[in-house]
């Protein structure tokens, strides 16, 4: 089967409120989503022309730079002096850079005209519920390994060195195209699940059921201290 993504753009310019951009520091990663990719170039025309810098970066699985997913969490190499803009609606596309960045996201809705900022302490919860899942993990003697064979998602690599690393644990591999949250309640000899899937089930989802989630990716960033700024 033939698989087709088609990209849904808003076809209006948004442009930014005055007094929003004095808001905004001199510098600053600009991100939308891919609606709302039309608006790029002439938001940063906007904002060079009162003297602000606009960097310009793509963030992991996406096509085009300055698009963001909000399922893919990135942490991005840029000046201690640099913020982060985010041009679209909602919260969960911001959140992903506040949960890798310890930066703020200035935000702007263009099609409610609000705006506002996040910071680490926006995901203060997230970040500690992270990390005491993470010491859960460290005590833990059954782990379930969560893996998706969708194209894209499917991060089964990631896992072969799990059993080499932690010997003293007993791995379980549960392969799915889509995973059943609720029949996991059926294994509760796992102590903790590893996730391998979207990067957002381990941190928005971690509740659900009453499961302990962690994601593969935090795990790792917990062992190398990634995450000691943030916490």
């Amino acid at each position: 089967m033939d698989l087709y993504h088609v990209e849904a753009r808003y076809q209006e310019i948004v442009t930014l409120p005055e007094e929003f951009i004095e808001k905004l520091p001199k510098k600053v990663a600009l991100f939308t989503t891919v609606q709302f990719l039309n608006s790029k170039p002439a938001l940063k025309e906007q904002l060079e022309k009162t003297g602000r810098e606009v960097v310009s970066v793509r963030p992991r699985h996406t096509k085009y730079d300055g698009q963001i997913l909000g399922c893919s969490t990135s942490s991005f190499d840029l000046d201690e002096d640099t913020s982060f803009l985010y041009v679209g609606d909602g919260l969960f596309h911001p959140k992903a850079l506040v949960l890798r960045n310890n930066r703020k996201v200035f935000m702007y809705d263009p099609k409610t005209g609000e705006d506002g900022w996040l910071d680490k302490d926006s995901v203060g919860v997230i970040l500690k519920k992270v990390k005491s899942e993470f010491i859960r993990f460290l005590t833990a003697k059954n782990v379930g390994i969560l893996i998706t064979m969708k194209p894209g998602q499917n991060k089964e690599y990631m896992t072969k060195k799990l059993e080499e690393q932690y010997p003293d644990k007993n791995f379980y591999y549960f392969v799915d195209h889509t995973i059943s949250f609720p029949g996991l309640v059926d294994f509760p000899f796992v102590d903790i699940f590893l996730n391998t899937m979207c990067e957002r089930i381990g941190s928005d989802d971690m509740d659900v059921q009453g499961l302990h989630i962690l994601n593969l990716e935090d795990l790792w960033d917990m062992r190398d201290g990634v995450f000691d700024d943030r916490l």
